[in-house]
């Protein structure tokens, strides 16, 4: 059996999600076998998914999220692969997209044929405040105006996220100041990989707010990170794989950037990056001493 849920709703879907699997669990009374996996990041498991069944299990449950950002090759063998699927009585396959799938993909219009279920959960129909304030009185959460608007503003309609976030809030994490810690950080990042030796000021004030030299570090590779993966969907033209979850926010802005940048450049980067890392965490320099050298080298 073949399911589809999608839709731009995460909370209600990634709901319906996990209900199914424990709803699986609970018929196959202890004798299942579950496999999940990313299309948009698991290539090597994509591949050999669903070829033999389970030697010990009555049934199997396969999750499969976001075929729709996966390379041409593990598409074309997931559906060479619905067929078997389809007749397999033992064997139940659910596909999972975070957004709502294009009706022209080939792909998803053979899953959609061949499944016996399409569950879909469509766009917020409010604007994302009002849902975030809404979601907390049904909660019985207490949230501010300005948590409200901060949620909103980072996450926009990722229900999934917005509902993890006003859980920590709820709970005490203040997102003014998570706000502002995380602006003078973005900005040294945005700096350091823009003109480098001009962000020693930013990397002074990230210091003298009290952020840790190994924090730092990690802000660090992860822009460098995402940067990476928005030129590697410039050169390939394959953006949407390349930056599947990433916030539309820090693609546009990863873009101006990327395409000023070669291979070379990014390579040295990262090797940078290791050195630094490296000094930092065996004490061969006195903190913040690598990050300084990192920028001005």
């Amino acid at each position: 059996m073949i399911h589809l849920i999608h839709g731009a709703d995460t909370y209600q879907s990634r709901r319906e999600l996990e209900m199914r699997i424990a709803k699986f669990c609970e018929r196959a009374a202890g004798e299942y076998h579950i496999t999940r996996v990313d299309a948009s990041e698991d290539t090597a498991r994509l591949r050999g998914i669903g070829r033999t069944a389970s030697l010990f299990a009555a049934g199997e449950l396969i999750v499969i999220e976001n075929i729709s950002d996966a390379e041409a090759g593990d598409a074309a063998h997931v559906k060479a692969m619905l067929g078997i699927w389809e007749k397999d009585a033992e064997r139940t396959v659910v596909f999972y997209e975070r957004k709502k799938i294009a009706a022209s993909d080939p792909l998803m219009k053979a899953i959609v044929r061949r499944g016996s279920g399409v569950k879909e959960f469509e766009i917020l129909k409010t604007n994302a405040t009002k849902w975030v304030f809404d979601e907390a009185a049904r909660r019985g959460l207490r949230l501010t105006k300005q948590d409200a608007d901060i949620l909103a503003n980072r996450f926009g309609d990722d229900t999934w996220a917005l509902v993890n976030e006003m859980a920590k809030a709820a709970d005490g994490w203040s997102l003014a100041r998570e706000e502002r810690r995380e602006a003078i950080i973005w900005n040294f990042t945005d700096a350091f990989f823009t003109n480098r030796r001009s962000s020693f000021r930013m990397l002074s004030e990230v210091l003298g707010a009290g952020e840790g030299p190994i924090a730092v570090l990690g802000a660090l590779a992860g822009s460098l990170r995402s940067l990476a993966l928005v030129w590697h969907g410039i050169q390939t033209k394959k953006m949407s794989a390349a930056t599947g979850k990433m916030h539309p926010f820090v693609v546009k802005k990863n873009e101006v950037i990327a395409k000023k940048v070669d291979r070379a450049a990014l390579e040295r980067a990262f090797r940078w990056l290791v050195s630094c890392d490296r000094e930092l965490k065996s004490g061969a320099s006195p903190a913040p001493l690598p990050l300084v050298k990192l920028v001005l080298r």
